[in-house]
């Protein structure tokens, strides 16, 4: 069971259509696995000050994007560390110490543990075909040019370009202790644009950081969605100071360890 959770998904099957605005499509990917569990992916843009999206309320959770009456998707805080791995090879000075601290705060804030295993060559959704997520590998953020994933597609003439893209995998058919219904997060990814310079660090740029982006696209990873709501890190345009908002905070509380351990139902 625990080998099969861990099988990776097929780049092709991964949810990866960028909407001019911003958000998440309609309709994720579904790869049927077993009449208890399939697996399923989705991801979304965080977006340059000055792009528009809609979306609502004070916090929302990924795999309802389109789906409001979905199970929610979360990581079981039972299953040991979330090892990570970041692609250096084209990231600006600083990147690793910003996605360090943008983990650490994602940790702080949902109790869930992770573990920094190295770099990788990975980019998640590479559009060559590259090599699968290493062993003991769960989640991989790497910087890579537009066209180089299909995470980050190149853009056409009037996109608006995003500044990274965040996602999940899960699988459906777990429960808590309590015996309520819940979907598995079994893979996470970010890729974020090596063309485009936000500010390092975590401070407060009116265009927003290079640590907020990060904690925006990880808080994808862990399964928030998108909010209208500007004063939230899950706001999808970066801008504003990178610290969490009470619906980020209500929202990586349920998605977190305090939720409890997952099972195969039955």
């Amino acid at each position: 069971m625990t080998r099969f959770l861990a099988t990776r998904v097929p780049a092709g099957l991964a949810v990866l259509t960028l909407l001019v605005l911003g958000g998440v499509p309609d309709h994720p990917a579904a790869v049927p696995t077993r009449p208890a569990a399939r697996v399923v992916s989705a991801s979304a843009p965080v977006l340059p000050t000055g792009t528009t999206t809609a979306s609502t309320g004070p916090y929302a959770f990924l795999s309802q994007a389109g789906h409001p009456g979905a199970t929610v998707a979360r990581w079981n805080p039972c299953s040991g560390p979330i090892g990570y791995r970041v692609n250096l090879a084209r990231a600006p000075r600083g990147a690793l110490t910003d996605v360090r601290g943008a983990v650490a705060r994602v940790a702080a804030a949902t109790g869930l543990r992770f573990r920094y295993l190295g770099t990788t060559s990975v980019i998640p959704s590479s559009t060559d075909s590259g090599p699968a997520y290493p062993a003991g590998t769960s989640l991989v953020v790497a910087w890579a040019r537009p066209g180089q994933s299909r995470m980050l597609p190149a853009a056409g003439s009037g996109a608006a370009r995003p500044l990274a893209m965040g996602g999940a995998s899960w699988v459906t058919g777990r429960v808590d202790d309590r015996g309520r219904a819940w979907g598995q997060v079994v893979e996470g990814a970010v890729v974020v644009d090596a063309t485009q310079y936000p500010e390092p660090g975590f401070g407060d740029a009116a265009r927003g950081t290079r640590g907020r982006m990060l904690m925006h696209e990880l808080g994808h990873v862990v399964g928030l969605g998108h909010v209208s709501d500007r004063a939230q890190v899950m706001y999808p345009v970066d801008s504003g100071p990178a610290v969490w908002g009470a619906g980020d905070r209500a929202g990586l509380r349920v998605l977190g360890a305090a939720s409890g351990c997952l099972y195969p139902r039955g």
